[in-house]
């Protein structure tokens, strides 16, 4: 069984379709991966609320 330190490096380090694939199989790291990709995502792209308003 791999650790779930090495399961986050190979997240961090995954091209979208393995991402995808870590994301749907390991359901408790999902959080730590959405962290990964929010500050994988360029600084000035402004996010958008849930509401659309930004």
């Amino acid at each position: 069984m791999r650790s779930t330190e090495s399961i986050v490096e190979e997240y961090r380090k995954a091209d979208l379709e393995k991402r995808l694939y870590l994301f749907l199989e390991c359901p408790a790291l999902r959080t730590k991966f959405t962290e990964i990709d929010q500050s994988d995502s360029a600084p000035n792209v402004r996010r958008i609320a849930c509401c659309g308003r930004g």
